[in-house]
């Protein structure tokens, strides 16, 4: 008689209840089941970020397709992530023209893998006449897909000759830097799919001179974090940028992101994080 038998003639374990042995071949059961969809789950997210490349504009493309307009773009992105909440869309306007879009989703999941890459396919099909209407019409279509309480934001630069026009929807505010200093474009505007007040983008042209650099960069830099909790502030990375103003715009953005991991040391962050430099040389013989 095993003591199973024996207790449940004791009237020890009640009926409906499940004996020892039961209950822990039900546990393991579960826990292979939670094993599988966290497999699954990994496999769905790998799958994701794959298609996220496929999608969006690497750094080469995005140097590539600026060039003939006069500017050297340098772009780096980290995620400690598996899909990359942040996103670079880049694309030729014309012999002499450029768009780049720096996005980011309110999250890491698949499903902002699939938001990245339907603003990927929107910058590539649809008009852009100006940053803007670009930005509104976007909100539009992403409003119908977004649950309530997430967004995405996105600044939209147009580069035609020296002109460069930009429309913000809820990233930190680019930066210009001209002989050496930085300064804030002001170029601000609410998060893409947000009810109140989005839809309305304003456009900010700069006229630019030759050696003008334009900084754009995720606010995952600005609300990242030192080992003692410190918050990096837009006036340290500006600090950054301004120690090293005479050296190659891919230069200038490996010191600064040799800076930040310095600042961050192996804090963990939470968020990704994205900068661009692009520096107008002139426009090309």
């Amino acid at each position: 008689m095993t003591p199973a038998t024996m207790s449940d003639r004791n009237g020890l374990f009640p009926p409906g209840r499940l004996t020892p042995p039961q209950h822990l071949l039900m546990r393991a059961d579960n826990l292979v089941k939670l094993h599988r969809l966290e497999r699954q789950m990994a496999n769905d997210l790998h799958s994701g970020a794959l298609m996220q490349q496929r999608f969006l504009t690497p750094e080469s493309s995005a140097r590539q397709t600026f060039s003939p307009c006069g500017f050297d773009i340098a772009v780096r992105s980290l995620s400690p992530h598996t899909v990359a909440g942040n996103f670079l869309c880049a694309r030729p306007l014309g012999e002499t023209g450029a768009a780049l879009l720096l996005g980011a989703t309110a999250g890491n999941t698949l499903s902002a893998a699939m938001l990245s890459i339907r603003v990927a396919t929107l910058m590539q099909s649809m008009p852009i006449a100006c940053p803007g209407s670009f930005l509104a019409n976007l909100h539009n279509d992403l409003a119908e897909l977004l649950i309530s309480g997430t967004f995405v934001t996105a600044t939209l630069a147009i580069c035609n000759d020296r002109d460069m026009t930009i429309a913000n929807a809820g990233q930190p505010l680019p930066l210009l830097m001209r002989n050496g200093v930085t300064t804030e474009i002001k170029a601000s505007g609410i998060p893409l799919g947000l009810p109140l007040g989005a839809g309305h983008y304003a456009n900010v042209t700069v006229r630019l001179q030759p050696a003008d650099r334009v900084i754009f960069y995720t606010d995952g830099i600005t609300t990242s974090r030192d080992a003692r909790g410190e918050r990096l502030t837009q006036r340290t990375l500006r600090n950054w940028l301004e120690l090293y103003p005479q050296i190659g715009t891919q230069d200038l953005l490996d010191e600064t992101v040799r800076e930040i991991q310095r600042f961050t040391e192996d804090t963990q962050q939470r968020n990704d994080m994205s900068l661009v430099i692009m520096e107008y040389l002139g426009q090309q013989a």
